[in-house]
């Protein structure tokens, strides 16, 4: 999977986004999200799978689902075969599991699940809900209990993880600490600097009065707010500096591509930690100063550059202004298209040939176009190598030709069968968030 996709899926979920990955997407949530579950391949299987309401976890159920805990607590689920099934727990502190079985194949699997990722949550299933039905199972349940499951009910934003804010003052007159009185959130603590606020979770307010207790006046924040009142919303320390004296004033400040997201790092000022981190604003300063940032940010992103183009963690400076470093990777305005077919006659994945915008290629499925800018179209032949007839593409499309226009993403051909329109109930969205497994069957 591109690098930038999954970029992009860490970035939305970190923030509060949900995730579902289906079947053999399973195959991509371990690519996006590693070191959480292990995942092979699964059988053409009906059995008895225990649920777990709340979620078989130490944790209390912080996300309980609407299923009720009146209806029985063991159903029959299917998996369709050439999918993918969870049959290892890596992260036994964050999985919760809610469907599992100890009758597969004599073995030990795990059919639905979910994790905290930041602010967000990601699931994963190893079965179709819309093929949970009474005919194929024999059991009245298992469309309710996979339906309600997979219908994100039970899923809630997490609250953030709490920080801890150390509130400073300054005074350069003084040449020392000073002690102001601090307000949060509008509100007097009792406190004055310097002082520590911890379990602080979401965005909090700060502001220390317009003088300092000899008169000096207020000029600005360390991280270079103007104003008395300072936001915060991650951990660090808050200098409010008082008479700023002559010279010129330097504001180092990082930021991460991948993440897209300003990011906090150490700041070491001529070789000397300064114990601050990014934004931070150093004022007062005359002749040239060097500043440097680490290797990789907190969250593995290696360094790539500063806002100057020095290429060095080290940058010389001398002059007043905004000198902000650089991690991760640029997003490229190109875009990825992975193109798969699957015959469910053979139940198995096909090589067919792939043509892009009219034009042969001399490529197959399973193929990554990764240098394509724009709308293109893909077509696929008629018929497979096995001569079974193509009936449509995972997100719906009936032609042989397919526009994605919205997203670059992973984007299967089906083959065997005869067509028959899915169920207006049951729609189904390729793609690693949508399932971009095998779809329901349209015949």
């Amino acid at each position: 999977m591109p690098t930038h996709v999954v970029a992009n899926l860490t970035t939305f979920t970190r923030n509060g986004g949900e995730v579902i990955f289906t079947d053999i997407a399973l195959d991509d949530l371990v690519q996006v999200f590693p070191n959480y579950v292990n995942v092979i391949g699964n059988l053409d299987w009906t059995g008895n799978v225990s649920i777990h309401n709340p979620p078989l976890t130490g944790f209390p159920a912080e996300f309980p689902s609407q299923y009720p805990t009146t209806f029985p607590q063991t159903t029959k689920i299917y998996t369709m075969g050439g999918g993918r099934i969870v049959d290892t727990i890596l992260n036994t502190t964050e999985v919760r599991v809610l469907l599992d079985t100890s009758e597969y194949d004599g073995g030990n699997r795990t059919l639905a699940f979910y994790f905290p990722y930041g602010d967000g949550l990601v699931e994963g299933f190893a079965y179709h809900p819309q093929e949970q039905t009474e005919d194929i199972t024999y059991d009245p349940y298992s469309y309710v209990v996979s339906s309600t499951f997979y219908g994100n009910k039970f899923i809630h934003k997490i609250p953030p993880a709490a920080y801890s804010v150390t509130i400073n003052a300054y005074c350069y007159t003084e040449a020392a600490d000073v002690s102001v009185s601090i307000r949060m959130d509008g509100v007097p603590t009792g406190f004055n600097t310097p002082h520590t606020f911890t379990g602080l979770t979401g965005p909090h307010t700060f502001t220390v009065p317009n003088n300092d207790p000899s008169g000096h006046p207020f000029k600005q924040w360390s991280t270079g707010q103007t104003s008395t009142t300072v936001t915060v919303s991650s951990p660090g320390i808050y200098t409010a500096y008082y008479e700023i004296p002559p010279g010129y004033s330097v504001t180092i400040d990082a930021y991460c591509y991948t993440e897209a997201t300003s990011v906090s790092v150490g700041i070491t000022m001529d070789g000397n930690p300064t114990g601050y981190n990014t934004p931070h604003t150093f004022f007062g300063l005359a002749g040239d100063h060097t500043f440097t940032v680490p290797t990789g940010d907190l969250g593995g992103c290696p360094f790539q550059q500063w806002s100057t183009l020095e290429m060095s963690t080290t940058i010389t400076v001398g002059l007043e202004g905004t000198y902000t470093a650089y991690y991760g990777t640029p997003v490229s305005p190109q875009r990825y298209y992975t193109i798969l077919a699957y015959c469910h006659i053979e139940k198995t994945y096909v090589n067919v040939a792939i043509t892009v915008d009219g034009t042969p290629t001399r490529f197959t499925t399973p193929y990554t176009f990764t240098v394509l800018i724009g709308v293109h179209n893909f077509t696929v032949p008629s018929t497979d190598s096995n001569g079974h007839s193509f009936v449509q593409w995972g997100i719906g499309e009936y032609l042989t030709t397919l526009t994605p226009f919205l997203s670059d993403g992973t984007y299967m051909a089906q083959y065997g069968g005869a067509y028959t329109p899915p169920p207006v109930d049951t729609p189904y969205s390729g793609g690693a968030t949508g399932g971009g497994g095998i779809p329901p069957r349209p015949w």
